[in-house]
């Protein structure tokens, strides 16, 4: 089954509790054990947004301007949420790994289709 061929409000749902997931786990208080590396958090950063920006071309094809500027704002309110919370610092380079994230996410969606 071709990813294109998802239920419009499938992929709509999916990418919105995605998004509320992502946000939640990322007010957490910090766990540092968890990362392998230093570092660890920006990629975790990257892959998170660039999930978030895959399916959200899928669930919204034709408002990929505006999903990208939704992104980006969720990324900043995450880092101002970060520095309200205990372990958890603003960081504008966790913010760089959203957006390259982002744009990985959007790259692999266009290539995706190209391919099917």
């Amino acid at each position: 089954m071709r990813l294109s061929a998802l239920h419009p409000m499938t992929s709509r749902t999916v990418f919105w509790v995605l998004c509320l997931g992502i946000f939640i786990l990322a007010i957490l208080p910090n766990n540092a054990s968890i990362h392998a590396f230093p570092e660890a958090d920006k990629v975790l950063h990257a892959i998170a947004f660039a999930g978030l920006s895959f399916i959200g071309c899928l669930a919204y094809p034709v408002r990929i301007f505006i999903l990208a500027v939704f992104l980006v704002v969720l990324g900043a309110a995450i880092e101002v949420a970060q520095g309200y919370t205990p372990g958890r610092s603003r960081e504008l380079f966790d913010l760089l790994a959203d957006l390259i994230g982002i744009s990985l996410g959007m790259l692999a969606h266009r290539f995706s289709k190209r391919a099917g």
